[in-house]
């Protein structure tokens, strides 16, 4: 299972390095100063599901789209992984809840201050090489029985509850 963890690891890794945008790349004349895109302009959701399109804000359909986009997401598939490795599948799920809702709004808040003026290039990479870090970590774990992440983690415990 430690194996698999890892190639999954090392496999989101690559693929984030691998979509990385060009240097130069951008949405030229498609981009709107609203945050969209006109090329989605025209698109619309399926069957009886159009009239719900402006429900709440547009709350409805940006729920159900995300919803429905984070089954299989590498976050869910690499929380599985932990789960079904430690057994305390309650308690990770419990874990990933409390850091990724407050992550998702710092996300949200970020994104729409300052989407124009961040390198996505610098981002794929920067995500690839903390995927590949915790790849590399948990192999390392399983030949050595040593892992950095665990390492700091407790360093990192130790001081704040030498500070309370």
């Amino acid at each position: 299972l430690d194996a698999v963890t890892a190639a999954l690891f090392f496999a989101f890794a690559i693929l984030l390095y691998r979509s990385a945008p060009a240097r130069e790349s951008g949405f030229g004349d498609a981009e709107r100063t609203d945050g969209g895109l006109a090329a989605f302009d025209d698109l619309s959701l399926p069957g009886g599901l159009d009239r719900y399109s402006e429900s709440f804000g547009g709350f409805f359909p940006i729920f159900l789209l995300t919803a429905t986009g984070e089954f299989g997401d590498k976050t869910q598939l690499v929380t599985i992984g932990l789960a079904v490795q430690y057994g305390a599948t309650s308690a990770i799920w419990v874990g990933e809840m409390f850091a990724i809702i407050p992550v998702s709004l710092a996300n949200a808040y970020l994104f729409s201050t300052f989407a124009g003026r961040f390198d996505m290039r610098l981002a794929h990479f920067g995500s690839a090489l903390l995927f590949a870090f915790f790849g590399a970590d948990t192999v390392l774990s399983v030949v050595t029985g040593f892992s950095v992440w665990d390492a700091f983690i407790g360093g990192v415990g130790g001081l704040a509850s030498g500070l309370f």
